[in-house]
């Protein structure tokens, strides 16, 4: 799989304050990088994404990825649209329908149909992205409905959208991803051989079912210390979702 152009980022780590938040940012921007990427583990990814932009010029700041049926549509499309604004548009909206039990024992939320729902999820993200712009819209898709997304007159014409990431494992997401998003967030788990022969003709065939170009692809990479290290990191994701790239 062909990685293309290379733009070195880094991931926060998942317990990290506001205020580390800013202080990783700013020391990674002056060390060269042009990506900070943020987590939803501890805190609120969208409060952190705030901190990092606030202490940082340049570099792009987004989720990777912030769980999306944890909120609504309209909250997640609100929280990005500001930040992407009041960022000279340095905001990246990085989605991911997350693993049932996560869904259930920490949000109290379901999603039995995750593909199909996110699929609407980021059309209903863009629908309030146009709604904002335009100053009035509305959205009805088959999982969500949203009849009045400006709920205060005025229209934000000049603002400019955020891209959308989505993250995924197996290949049905992995095509969702290529239909509907700018970007895919690979699990840092992926190795190359399931990225040559499963991610990589699952964005394909998206995107060419969409009539559109396939989506730059972000690659992470686990970095520990040592073995023992790495592998207490790993037992996290010792679940059924993940056991296909473990």
């Amino acid at each position: 799989m062909p990685l293309g152009d290379r733009r070195p980022g880094i991931i926060l780590p998942g317990g990290v304050d506001m205020a580390l938040a800013q202080r990783l940012a700013q020391e990674a921007e002056a060390a060269g990088a042009e990506a900070v990427w943020i987590p939803d583990v501890r805190r609120e990814p969208y409060l952190l994404s705030a901190a990092a932009l606030s202490s940082t010029a340049k570099i792009d700041v987004g989720t990777n990825v912030a769980v999306a049926f944890a909120r609504s549509p309209a909250l997640t499309a609100q929280a990005a649209w500001d930040l992407n604004h009041w960022s000279g548009g340095r905001f990246i909206l990085g989605l991911g329908s997350q693993v049932k039990g996560t869904l259930e024992r920490r949000f109290g939320v379901s999603a039995a149909h995750p593909g199909p729902m996110l699929r609407d999820y980021v059309s209903a993200v863009r629908a309030c992205f146009a709604a904002y712009r335009e100053g009035r819209g509305s959205y009805s898709g088959e999982h969500f409905q949203i009849t009045q997304p400006v709920f205060m007159p005025g229209a934000d014409s000049s603002w400019p959208e955020p891209p959308i990431y989505i993250a995924g494992v197996n290949p049905e997401m992995t095509s969702i991803a290529g239909e509907c998003a700018d970007g895919f967030a690979a699990h840092m788990f992926l190795t190359e051989r399931y990225l040559e022969e499963v991610i990589d003709p699952a964005l394909a065939a998206g995107a060419a079912k969409a009539g559109r170009p396939k989506p730059a692809v972000l690659i992470s990479l686990l970095v520990a210390p040592s073995r023992d290290m790495l592998a207490r990191q790993m037992t996290a994701y010792a679940v059924p979702g993940y056991r296909r790239v473990l």
